[in-house]
């Protein structure tokens, strides 16, 4: 039977035969799915994702199941998931930039120091090239 776009998680559990605990890894690993596509592909929703991504994602969340022993999933319940993981990993992005933008406007400071430059981190009258 294949799942509702609107189906609740435990009809989607219950669709891909999964246990608690094996549901539980299937969130852990869908999850850090969503933010490798969102890595690879900033701009688009899960919807606007290529075919051939949806069918990478769909067989690596397949195999670390297996890893897991627990059952593979149907492609009905990773587009059910991965539509709200990808959603849900693009708005954690978009608030830990944001949040990292606060902290540069508040601080005056990057979130990560830039390399050493000589000619950037000179220090006035230490003999530098441009030294008097």
């Amino acid at each position: 039977m294949p799942l509702r776009a609107k189906a609740t998680a435990e009809e989607a559990r219950t669709v891909a035969g999964l246990n608690r605990c094996e549901w539980h890894s299937f969130y852990r690993i869908t999850k850090d799915e969503a933010r490798r596509v969102i890595e690879k592909h900033p701009g688009l929703t899960w919807c606007q994702t290529p075919a051939w991504v949806k069918n990478e994602v769909w067989d690596r969340v397949n195999a670390q199941l297996a890893e897991e022993q627990a059952l593979p999933v149907g492609f009905d319940v990773i587009m059910w998931r991965m539509n709200t993981a990808v959603r849900d990993a693009r708005n954690w992005a978009r608030r830990c930039a944001a949040k990292t933008l606060i902290d540069l406007l508040e601080t005056g400071q990057r979130c990560r120091p830039l390399p050493f430059d000589p000619m950037r981190d000179q220090q006035p009258g230490s003999g530098g090239p441009n030294a008097p």
